[in-house]
């Protein structure tokens, strides 16, 4: 799983230096292998937006075409990742641009799935006055815990007990 570390983290360097010293036989399993979600290296890097890891990744011989769980392609997670110079990158090596995943999802469904997410919904004026009970709660929870830690430590002290 080293290599999906350093593609979700952009380290292309260090990519490459893993990738090459893995021996010839080895380098498709390395290559190839998932992680939970059923992501390869080069799915991750898409992901990611990780451009000169995916790179890396193509030159070595990834699959352009395999798919996840949900059966996305590295292409369409790059599209979900919104780095367009990845997008570009993947599209060059000829990845399949009219691919949809097992759900009819394709490129400009994660494209809205990805503005969805960096686009905060307004809040309800009913739903700040519940964050806002919450937050109180929370914060009543955190002094009985502080209360109670207080009380044990020092009950045998003969000090009195702390006031909530």
């Amino acid at each position: 799983r080293v290599l999906h570390w350093l593609a979700r983290s952009g380290e292309g360097t260090a990519l490459r230096a893993a990738v090459g010293a893995c021996a010839a036989e080895d380098a498709a399993d390395v290559l190839e292998a998932c992680d939970r979600a059923g992501r390869t290296p080069l799915a991750v890097a898409a992901k990611e937006g990780q451009a000169d890891c995916a790179a890396a990744l193509l030159a070595a011989g990834a699959a352009l075409e395999s798919r996840d769980r949900s059966g996305a392609t590295p292409f369409l997670l790059s599209c979900f990742g919104g780095d367009s110079s990845c997008e570009a990158a993947l599209r060059d090596a000829g990845a399949d641009t009219a691919a949809s995943d097992k759900f009819g999802n394709d490129c400009a469904a994660y494209r809205a799935k990805t503005l969805r997410r960096e686009a905060p919904e307004p809040k309800l004026a009913e739903e700040e006055e519940e964050s806002a009970e919450g937050r109180a709660r929370c914060s009543c929870w955190q002094r009985l815990l502080c209360c109670f830690r207080w009380n044990r430590v020092h009950a045998d002290s003969g000090e009195p007990l702390a006031p909530h």
